[in-house]
């Protein structure tokens, strides 16, 4: 008998003052994301939704969801495929990654990017760990908190 694995929802979030957040989204459809939080290793998998999240990196009003897809495999310990990416390189040469098929970005507001702004003042989000541990690279959403996020990103679709 088959294991049916439950879906989970995920943000990725990279901070441009380490990482060229922007341009390795423009450049690259397949994202080779870190997963530092080791906890959620075994619970990432492919097909789960993720978001993109830029931290605002020193740049006021920068921060929040800039894309959206799919993870692609369960995590793996590997290199960065992408190290001139990097502005401060990771600690470890081999970490803990995954695949994320990008299906759209949004790198500001006028082209639709959902602001942190926007976000922690919806009742069902303030409280994720998003807005209280900006030093972490991944967050579990609930569904209810995905449901928001991508109802919010559909309405700034710019179609």
């Amino acid at each position: 008998m088959a294991t049916v694995l439950k879906m989970n929802f995920w943000i990725f979030q990279g901070n441009p003052k380490v990482f060229d957040v922007d341009g390795y989204l423009m450049k690259y459809s397949i994202l080779d994301w870190l997963v530092r939080q080791k906890q959620y290793g075994h619970m990432i998998h492919p097909g789960d939704p993720a978001f993109i999240w830029r931290a605002k990196g020193g740049m006021p009003g920068s921060g929040g969801i800039i894309a959206k897809g799919v993870i692609l495999e369960d995590p793996e310990l590997r290199d960065t495929d992408t190290p001139h990416t990097w502005y401060v390189p990771p600690e470890e040469p081999i970490e803990l990654r995954v695949k994320i098929k990008i299906e759209e970005y949004r790198l500001d507001s006028f082209h639709g990017m959902v602001t942190k702004k926007e976000l922690e003042v919806i009742p069902n989000l303030k409280e994720n760990k998003i807005f209280h541990f900006y030093q972490a690279t991944n967050f579990q959403l609930s569904q209810e908190e995905f449901n928001t996020i991508m109802d919010r990103w559909k309405k700034k679709s710019r179609r």
